[in-house]
């Protein structure tokens, strides 16, 4: 016996049903997973401890921003070393849009680095020295 013709036309119609029943399952699931992660990123960040770190790492480039622009001239190449990469990140942050961090201390009017001391920026200054 042979399927009639609209018994043979309702089965991939079953088909496609099914397949856009999965397919919303999945998309429902990977939404709900994002929204779930997005929820505890967000609430990681809003954490006081975190909101607490955010304004010190603020302040200290703040504070070091200032220090640069009092010892270096708008516009000055300048060479970021010798330390540790760390201290390389936040002299980095402290001198954009200020100096012209260059990559070659020979290409460079000035050399910037980070001293630690008592007080001064987070317990941290800015040393500079004229390269040429």
């Amino acid at each position: 016996m042979t399927p009639t013709p609209s018994a043979r036309s309702a089965q991939p119609t079953v088909a496609r049903t099914l397949a856009a029943v999965m397919v919303a399952g999945v998309a429902a699931v990977v939404l709900v997973a994002g929204a779930h992660s997005s929820i505890r990123t967000t609430a990681s960040i809003d954490a006081r401890a975190n909101q607490v770190g955010f304004a010190g790492a603020y302040a200290q480039t703040e504070c070091l921003r200032t220090e640069v622009r009092g010892l270096v001239p708008r516009g000055a190449g300048v060479y970021l070393g010798p330390g540790t990469t760390e201290a390389s990140q936040i002299l980095s942050r402290s001198v954009t849009l200020w100096a012209v961090p260059t990559p070659d201390p020979q290409n460079a009017s000035w050399t910037l680095s980070l001293q630690n001391v008592p007080g001064g920026c987070a317990g941290t200054r800015v040393v500079a020295t004229r390269n040429r």
